[in-house]
């Protein structure tokens, strides 16, 4: 439990036996992700995102018609540093309603946050990058993933996009940030990029809606903060 006892928090770093796996579901209004993250025994992390739209109806139109795709760490536009993938290693996760991952690797500490948006049909994935090799680094980003589906009223397209927020090298200290987007649209009607940090705190604001009412306080924080969370989970099961 966070010392908040807003969420949960795991210390990968200081686990003597850290090899795990485990999934965590998170709904806005269009869009549902179920975001499954998998720890090696030497930390290397694996990410997996399994997002659905539950609005676009793809044909036939039956129990399983909800257009939905999976993106893992290749199908994702990557992170670039200085032109090669890296491979990351975890020092912490957690979860509020948000899940935080902080991870190290080839000279760049990234914390990286993954969630829904509130109202769009975009799953959002923001790393804020820090350069702790002492020297210059760039970063750049995949070429970005488009798919097509033939829904019941029009094409669909799902498109994994990514951009970095700044121009040029990032500075020994200094951190930037990346932003990655999975959405869907119809193909005629096109979304724009949105604003991840934006997101963020509608989400935020999203949780604390749910969450701050009819707060549970026993004196155990793990039965305190369990609570919490089942009622988020019960407000947004896929």
């Amino acid at each position: 439990v966070r010392r908040d006892g807003l969420g949960i928090a795991w210390d990968v770093a200081g686990d003597v036996n850290p090899a795990h796996s485990d999934c965590i579901e998170m709904s806005g209004l269009m869009v549902s992700v179920d975001c499954g993250f998998a720890v090696s025994a030497d930390r290397t992390l694996t990410l997996s995102r399994k997002v659905f739209w539950p609005s676009f109806r793809k044909q036939p139109n039956d129990t399983y018609g909800t257009l939905s795709g999976d993106f893992d760490n290749l199908t994702v536009p990557g992170l670039l540093v200085n032109g090669k993938r890296i491979v990351e290693k975890v020092e912490s996760i957690s979860f509020d309603g948000v899940l935080a991952v902080d991870t190290q690797s080839d000279g760049v500490r990234i914390n990286r946050v993954v969630f829904p948006s509130v109202d769009k049909p975009t799953v959002y994935e923001i790393l804020t990058v820090t350069n702790t090799s002492g020297k210059d680094i760039n970063l750049t980003v995949a070429t970005p993933v488009v798919r097509y589906a033939l829904g019941c009223d029009g094409r669909y397209a799902i498109r994994a996009i990514a951009r970095v927020g700044g121009s040029g090298p990032v500075n020994p200290g200094k951190s930037e940030t990346v932003q990655v987007e999975i959405q869907a649209c119809r193909v005629d009607r096109p979304e724009s990029p949105h604003d991840g940090l934006k997101a963020l705190s509608e989400r935020r604001r999203r949780i604390a809606v749910i969450c701050d009412n009819c707060v549970l306080v026993t004196g155990k924080p793990i039965l305190d903060t369990m609570f919490r969370l089942a009622k988020l989970h019960a407000a947004e099961n896929i």
